[in-house]
């Protein structure tokens, strides 16, 4: 069962039964062992900028892969076109 009800909310139903000074301190440790929890459960998580940087550095490195591939490819049909005229012309 789910119970949404917001810090103000409850400030006001508390502060009737307890007192304002109570019900603030109450809300106000409710609300940092909220942040607390939040923070230890989502430390671990990637952020927008972070998942752009790693995005970044995996296509900067494909075009890398890619640019030592073709080079690659250009030097061996060079070799082979070489290698075939040396055949051909003696």
């Amino acid at each position: 069962m789910e119970i949404l009800i917001t810090d103000t909310q409850l400030y006001e139903a508390l502060r009737e039964k307890v007192g304002k000074e109570q019900a603030e301190l109450i809300v106000s440790n409710i609300k940092s062992r909220v942040k607390v929890e939040v923070e230890s459960q989502t430390k671990g998580l990637a952020t927008n900028e972070r998942v752009a940087q790693l995005e970044t550095a995996l296509v900067r490195e494909f075009n890398n892969k890619l640019l030592v591939y073709s080079v690659g490819t250009v030097v061996a049909t060079v070799i082979s076109l070489v290698v075939l005229a040396q055949y051909f012309l003696n």
